[in-house]
């Protein structure tokens, strides 16, 4: 049975930021949050909110720095945040582990750093590597829907000789476990991005399925899954991902994706790359039901800042602004619901002017049809600008253009 590792969320703080356990404490119960120390250990709390009771480690220690394996940036050396990491003395570390519902638990955890400790410089979450400056932390805290399933783990690519290994962390933190892609050939990996995010997004919801067992990440898009000492039995990797690179942090329970072609002898493991040819054409990639109603309640609470957008930038050049609108089918697909891309040319109070930008199978819409719609049936938004895409989740930008 899979062990669940904690969960680590740590806030650095500002040199000479004079905090104790009692302050953190008080802070907390100021925000409605309701501790009580636990008796096995004082340092342990038990946390009673929403979603039940849960312990949580509250530790205030020296600063640790960031992750070894932080990612860097674009154009230094140093990983993100490394000045500001170089300005903390001390953090205050909260340390749960995930349960059933893990994005609401990972939410509460931010929730309680964004209570606890509002002068904090960043925030970092071991377990998947990841670095986050404070106004996403707000930005997060704030809102009613729990964040993206993409919070939960990174994505890394280790690259060798035109070969790539592709593979995640934190994933096992969630109830999943990691995954990964063998011998990518460099110039296919921006094609198996989104197919990634797709399987572990249905993972963190429904677990993993068997060993071997075949699972539809989307249409025509037929994957399945080995444990990576099995995988690396069978095919040793040209590229990086064999034996000498697994050590401790690259060691966790994961699954290698293989595309399985079956001949009358036996079944051929495919890198997922020689799906290419369909992911280039945007093909349907399923979007689990937990991540479906996530995203519509974050795109109706954050609608306000894409109609701003909107309003200062449309007839500017490079920008584009796009919306997922949810409709029931009709007859015979009557229990079934389809969710259309359309481009908005204006918005005012409930109603969007906007022409649908892709094919409907369900509903008596065309593409390229002009017409009207209820800002009630969007289920998400993208906004497309020169210096890149936005969304939800992301749209603390929109509010720096």
């Amino acid at each position: 049975m899979l062990t669940v590792p904690p969960t680590t969320l740590r806030a650095l703080l500002p040199s000479g930021a004079a905090l104790g356990i009692s302050e953190v404490v008080a802070r907390l119960e100021r925000a409605g949050v309701r501790l009580t120390p636990c008796a096995q250990a004082s340092c342990r709390w038990v946390l009673r909110g929403q979603l039940g009771e849960r312990e949580v480690a509250v530790a205030l220690r020296p600063s640790h720095g960031l992750p070894t394996h932080a990612a860097h940036g674009t154009t230094h050396d140093e990983p993100f945040g490394a000045e500001e990491a170089a300005c903390a003395d001390y953090e205050l570390a909260f340390e749960s582990t995930l349960g059933e519902r893990p994005l609401e638990d990972y939410h509460a955890l931010v929730r309680l750093v964004a209570a606890a400790a509002p002068e904090l410089l960043l925030l970092v979450d071991d377990a998947s590597f990841a670095v986050r400056f404070p106004e996403w932390v707000f930005e997060t805290a704030e809102t009613n829907a729990p964040p993206s399933p993409r919070v939960l783990y990174s994505v890394h690519a280790v690259r060798k000789d035109g070969r790539v290994w592709v593979h995640t962390h934190g994933l096992v933190r969630a109830g999943a476990i990691e995954l990964e892609m063998l011998d990518v050939p460099e110039n296919a990996l921006s094609c198996l991005a989104p197919l990634v995010h797709a399987v572990a997004a249905q993972w963190i919801e429904q677990g993993p399925p068997c060993p071997g067992e075949r699972f539809e990440a989307g249409r025509e898009l037929e994957l399945a899954w080995a444990p990576w000492p099995k995988a690396l039995s069978k095919h040793a990797p040209r590229g990086p991902g064999g034996e000498t690179d697994r050590d401790d942090v690259h060691a966790q329970p994961a699954g290698v994706l293989y595309v399985p072609v079956k001949s009358l002898a036996r079944t051929h493991w495919r890198c997922p790359s020689t799906l290419a040819p369909v992911l280039e054409n945007d093909p349907l990639l399923y979007v689990s039901r937990m991540e479906t109603e996530r995203m519509a309640t974050l795109a109706k609470e954050r609608w306000a800042l894409f109609e701003g957008a909107l309003r200062r930038h449309r007839d500017l050049r490079g920008y584009r602004f796009l919306v997922k609108l949810g409709y029931e089918g009709e007859g015979a697909n009557a229990d079934q619901r389809e969710h259309l891309w359309a481009e908005v040319h204006d918005a005012r109070g409930d109603v969007l002017e906007a022409t649908i930008a892709c094919r409907p199978r369900l509903v008596p819409l065309k593409q390229g049809e002009r017409g009207t719609h209820d800002v009630a049936r969007v289920t998400d938004w993208l906004v497309v600008t020169p210096h890149g895409n936005v969304g939800p989740d992301d749209a603390i930008a929109l509010d720096e253009d």
